[in-house]
């Protein structure tokens, strides 16, 4: 067990963690218990308890080395094994413990689900905070129901499979949840690339996580409406994080009716510029802590031209535009 002041971000209570690591194994091998208890500035004479089933040979155990505290283990009952530390305090500071103590998983012919429990009472025995950790033993590979029947009494042939079997077992998870590799919030980070290359999106690598997932959830939506304004300004709005507004120049001399002329005095667009639209981007504030005023520059120049690429992917062919970059104020803290 060791010891150690917690950080700043400890909660100011008692709380104890308790996993098995890995959560399944198999006869004969050993197994990891990881407990974490964390203690509060103030706090004494508690009592941290860890029930293991019977079936498990605890080993490797080290007692705390704390001075003064005091490590028991009993049997509370036929079916259970309990490890009993008394921490008589007081504690001047949070403080954190963890102890990762190992098992020895028994022989059997029939899969386990052991299930152990970690809790820390008070001086008056109640319950501060309380896990619960889990251990599947998995008795017999599944691989011998692909074999003639006969072969599950051949306990070396089990053996040998059980090895293929855990060998094979991520591959096995990962080709059983194969759908999240197709949903933008659930795939890997390292997928996201692969899957915008679906749509035919380039993902910038620099952009926020976050934003690269929601440009690919939204990448049908924005290709159905590909070359409008408003899809447009979805977009740059999901790639800056900013606010983006489009203003499309009208003609405003070009009216059907009585008096309508053809000729010199017919103009489309603003300007004489038909086809015309401006894009007004307001940013925020950059993180330019650490940044050189020529690093800065750069950082906007490249912004700068991300979105150019962007208008001039998305835009119509035959339109042209202004652009104009704006930085919002920042928020008052």
């Amino acid at each position: 067990m060791s010891r150690s002041a917690a950080p700043s971000t400890t909660p100011r209570q008692t709380s104890v963690g308790f996993v098995f690591e890995p959560c399944n194994r198999y006869p004969g091998e050993t197994a990891q218990l990881h407990i974490r208890c964390d203690i509060p500035a103030g706090a004494r004479n508690l009592v941290l308890r860890v029930a293991v089933p019977v079936e498990l040979s605890l080993s490797a155990f080290t007692p705390p080395d704390i001075s003064g505290q005091v490590v028991e283990v009993e049997a509370s009952d036929p079916q259970t094994q309990t490890v009993i530390w008394y921490l008589t305090g007081p504690f001047l500071e949070d403080t954190r413990f963890e102890l990762q103590c190992s098992a020895q998983i028994p022989f059997t012919h029939d899969h386990l689900t052991l299930s152990s429990e970690a809790a820390v009472f008070d001086a008056n025995w109640l319950i501060l905070a309380r896990e619960t950790a889990t251990l599947n033993v998995i008795a017999r590979a599944s691989y011998l129901r692909f074999l003639p029947e006969f072969f599950e009494s051949d306990d070396l042939l089990n053996r040998f499979l059980m090895f293929f079997e855990s060998f094979w077992a991520p591959i096995d998870q990962q080709i059983g949840v194969v759908e999240n590799y197709f949903d933008p919030w659930m795939t890997p980070r390292n997928f996201l690339p692969w899957l915008a290359s679906w749509f035919g999106m380039t993902i910038d690598p620099l952009l926020p996580e976050e934003r690269q997932r929601t440009l690919i959830q939204r990448a049908v939506s924005l290709y159905q409406r590909r070359g409008t304004r408003d899809a447009l300004r979805e977009y740059l709005e999901i790639v800056t994080g900013g606010i983006i507004t489009i203003i499309e120049h009208r003609a405003n001399d070009f009216v059907l009716g009585e008096k309508a002329l053809l000729g010199d005095g017919i103009a489309l667009g603003s300007g004489n510029r038909p086809h015309t639209f401006t894009v007004i981007a307001q940013l925020p504030p950059a993180s330019s802590s650490g940044l050189s005023p020529k690093e800065e520059s750069f950082l906007a120049s490249q912004t700068k031209k991300m979105i150019e690429e962007i208008i001039e992917s998305q835009k119509p062919a035959h339109t042209t535009y202004t652009l104009h970059i704006e930085t919002l104020e920042p928020e008052n803290k």
